[in-house]
């Protein structure tokens, strides 16, 4: 592939000598991998991975505005309606491997107001959790979101991820949020030869209830005592959503907030008795 047209325009515009512009159109891009696409000698690295990439060279669009970025990622004219872009139909119908980190990202500068916004990398009617999500250019932290609060403690994430990650499992080997909530609790009841007694909210029986912020047969996350994070499409922040409110245990009512504050005031107390500094908890060696 040479590249001359564009080259020239550009050379063009920069006010380059003649001579220059031509040296740019002779600019040859080698091609790269085994499937032979060209990638500039400016980005090797890419090059060097070119065959992992599934690179769409086939984007096309009607319209004539700033909104042809909306097209070129959902296929549909601004005046359409607003539809999910490729990226979510990809996740939507391929799925992934990845369960730990976004499963679609989204490089670059942020698509402006004018032309589609949010809507060009979103997932519309497929659901927020297909949607891209945006790295930010910053080596050091480039998902804000994907860490907990300095709050919060391994040890408390810990017992808190056990149990839910238990059925998030079982979310993952075909059951649907329904059938694991009864996984946990009524099956588990009729297991123990205990259904008589406990395994359900009814009259007469013996239960233990947590009251959290959300519906968690839509999200398990959302059990999670101090809840999960999430990117809000709308506007582009990430914020913590679900997380337990209230439990009540043996007919008394706990306030969840108030017990998540006294386990850290004790370990904050723990921690200064014992000279430690803030951060994760050291693990004592055997």
């Amino acid at each position: 592939m040479i590249v001359a047209a564009a080259t020239r325009i550009n050379a063009a515009n920069a006010g380059l000598a003649l001579a220059d512009a031509i040296a740019f159109a002779r600019w040859v891009v080698p091609k790269r991998g085994a499937s032979g696409i060209e990638i500039s000698d400016w980005w090797p690295h890419l090059g060097e991975v070119i065959d992992d990439i599934a690179l769409v060279r086939s984007v096309w669009t009607t319209d004539n505005d700033h909104a042809a970025q909306l097209q070129f990622h959902t296929g549909r004219h601004v005046f359409d309606g607003i539809f999910p872009s490729v990226g979510a139909w990809a996740h939507y119908g391929l799925g992934t491997l990845n369960e730990n980190l976004p499963q679609f990202i989204v490089l670059g500068e942020r698509v402006g107001t004018c032309c589609g916004g949010v809507n060009a990398t979103g997932a519309s009617y497929l659901g927020p959790e297909h949607a891209g999500v945006e790295l930010e250019i910053d080596p050091e932290n480039p998902l804000p979101f994907a860490f907990p609060g300095s709050d919060i403690y391994q040890e408390e994430q810990k017992k808190e991820f056990g149990f839910i990650q238990e059925l998030e499992l079982l979310r993952e080997a075909g059951f649907t949020p329904l059938e694991v909530i009864r996984a946990a609790t009524q099956s588990g009841a009729r297991a123990l030869g205990h259904e008589d007694q406990v395994g359900m909210l009814k009259l007469g029986m013996k239960a233990d209830i947590i009251a959290v912020k959300g519906n968690p047969l839509a999200n398990l996350k959302l059990l999670y005592p101090t809840g999960t994070i999430r990117l809000n499409q709308q506007t582009q922040h990430t914020e913590r959503v679900g997380g337990i409110d209230y439990i009540i245990k043996d007919g008394i009512v706990y306030d969840g907030q108030q017990l998540r504050d006294e386990v850290k005031a004790m370990v904050a107390k723990q921690k200064a008795e014992r000279h430690i500094g803030p951060g994760v908890m050291p693990v004592a060696q055997q």
